[in-house]
């Protein structure tokens, strides 16, 4: 059996050129993610900023800030930063695809991998 032909590609064959302009890149969390719930410039803020940015340097300066030595698990409380639509550290990080703060944070923080965001992703 020959193999199917295709007719020679032309000018015509191309997709028309978009009508509309494509959608703009995501907006950091202080400027997108409801910057009203938490004090800017807070811990909580810069450490949301900085998983977004992806800088682990950053992320791991903040995470020990946060260390109140109250008790509670240091993954625990980084993974209770949320911002008003419950997005965490996680998330930002992992939307962005930043390899290295999604390592610390689940390998050396144990931050829940399971956490949901308010819309339930």
């Amino acid at each position: 059996m020959a193999p199917p032909r295709f007719p020679p590609s032309s000018s015509a064959a191309r997709l028309p050129p978009r009508s509309t302009p494509p959608e703009p890149r995501p907006s950091p969390p202080a400027a997108a993610a409801g910057a009203a719930a938490l004090a800017p410039g807070s811990l909580e803020e810069v450490l949301l900023q900085a998983a977004f940015d992806g800088n682990l340097r950053l992320v791991r300066k903040m995470a020990r800030a946060l260390d109140e030595g109250d008790g509670r698990r240091l993954g625990d409380k980084v993974g209770a930063v949320r911002d008003s639509n419950g997005v965490g550290a996680l998330h930002l990080a992992a939307g962005r695809g930043s390899l290295p703060v999604c390592g610390y944070l689940l390998e050396e923080l144990r931050v829940d991998i399971d956490a949901v965001e308010d819309r339930g992703v």
